[in-house]
């Protein structure tokens, strides 16, 4: 999907601030990369309460979960998290 944009749910906006200023760089830098090109990163796949797959990816020490919109080239990035120890 090269050329898609991606959008950022209000919690992973929310998570970025909180983060020192290098990860936040790297993970923007991820979320272009997924946007780019969204199964490739993806280590599991399942559904959301709607039913739409959302997908999960790891960076680093975070887990990254993102929704494809099928309308568009659109990717939602709904969850940034500590990946668990």
């Amino acid at each position: 999907m090269a050329g898609a944009r991606y959008f950022l749910a209000d919690a992973v906006l929310t998570a970025l601030f909180a983060l020192r200023d290098q990860d936040c760089r790297q993970l923007l830098a991820t979320f272009d990369q997924i946007a780019d090109s969204p199964h490739a990163s993806a280590i599991s796949v399942g559904h959301d309460w709607d039913g739409r797959l959302v997908y999960l990816a790891r960076h680093g020490r975070f887990e990254i979960g993102h929704v494809i919109a099928s309308e568009a080239e659109m990717i939602t990035i709904t969850l940034l998290r500590p990946r668990p120890a």
